[in-house]
């Protein structure tokens, strides 16, 4: 399992960086097959999250956004990441 975080003192979200730090080099450098999931308290998006390569976004942001994403076609890339899950 590996857990993206929010660095500081810029504030940057790993979580949100998918083509560099979670899919480029995670994954396809390192070969990491793992589960991949936010840290808490983050406050970003559900949505922005699952469709960067994290398969479980912690508690603290309203899933809203993910639902909303799925009634509007994004459902691949989150079916995806529910069975990987599972």
């Amino acid at each position: 399992m590996y857990m993206t975080a929010r660095f500081r003192p810029t504030v940057f979200f790993a979580q949100l960086n998918d083509d560099e730090l979670i899919n480029a080099i995670l994954r396809n450098e390192w070969r990491f097959d793992g589960l991949v999931m936010t840290d808490l308290s983050n406050h970003a998006s559900h949505c922005k999250e699952i469709l960067a390569g994290n398969y479980i976004g912690m508690p603290c942001n309203a899933p809203s956004d993910l639902t909303e994403a799925f009634e509007n076609g994004k459902y691949t890339e989150i079916l995806k990441s529910a069975k990987r899950v599972l």
